[in-house]
């Protein structure tokens, strides 16, 4: 089933999720949520956030309010995404994918900056 994050877990957190077999859709917290969690967060400030997908599915992330995504939005079977968050304003977070790796398979890259 999808879900939508917690701000304070999904700012400098592991997000594990767990969906066997069908294609599923998770939505980050919206921007004014992501920011409220960040303790005395100014503008350009950043926070990395790693999101596994422990199931079978294919994930993809979709973009709470105010928040904008960056290169790839899938997170493919028994992978993990290391995701750069930056604040761009009160209500506004920009979330950049930087990599990804097989975390089933012994931790092999999968894609870099995409």
């Amino acid at each position: 089933a999808s879900a939508t994050y917690d701000a304070g877990a999904f700012v400098g957190g592991i997000i594990r999720r767990y969906s066997p077999g069908a294609a599923f859709t998770d939505c980050t917290p919206t921007a004014t949520n992501i920011v409220g969690a960040i303790p005395g967060a100014v503008v350009n400030q950043s926070f990395l956030t790693i999101i596994a997908n422990l199931g079978s599915g294919l994930m993809t992330l979709g973009a709470g309010t105010g928040v904008t995504l960056v290169g790839t939005t899938t997170i493919g079977s028994e992978q993990a995404r290391l995701l750069l968050g930056q604040v761009t304003g009160s209500a506004a977070v920009t979330l950049s994918n930087i990599f990804a790796w097989n975390i089933g398979t012994g931790g092999t890259q999968v894609a870099g900056l995409n």
